[in-house]
């Protein structure tokens, strides 16, 4: 004989919430001592629990979407009491001109970078962009 579910309203908030949070149903499964199957099942056989999950999920993405926009218009409206202290920052650089000298020399021995870049007289331009390491 089959055991008896488990499954009722609070069981059901439970996985609802931490699915749309991003916790995997094996996850949530394994906290509730159920079977993997088990889960799965409930997801796809139990309506109000597919209509919860998606519920909270759409709301988590609308509130990603319009936290954006306000703080956005936060920052450049009251830039003095939400504007992100790591962006615009003034960097002021002491360089000699032997510095400039020994990276250009710097990036001409550079083996690989002839493709990326060119150093011509004082102008270094981007040609295109380096190979990802992964692509190796």
């Amino acid at each position: 004989m089959p055991s008896k579910s488990i499954y009722n309203a609070d069981i059901e908030d439970y996985i609802a919430q931490n699915h749309s949070l991003g916790l995997p149903l094996t996850r949530i499964a394994q906290a509730l001592g159920i079977t993997d199957k088990a889960i799965y099942n409930w997801v796809r056989r139990k309506k109000t629990l597919k209509v919860k999950i998606a519920n909270l999920e759409l709301a988590e993405a609308r509130d990603r979407i319009a936290s954006v926009p306000a703080s956005w218009w936060l920052e450049r409206k009251f830039p003095e009491h939400f504007k992100d202290p790591n962006k615009d920052q003034t960097v002021t650089v002491n360089l000699t001109v032997q510095h400039l000298i020994d990276a250009k020399q710097s990036l001409i021995d550079t083996p690989g970078l002839d493709d990326v870049i060119d150093v011509t007289g004082t102008e270094i331009k981007q040609l295109g962009t380096l190979p990802d390491s992964n692509d190796e």
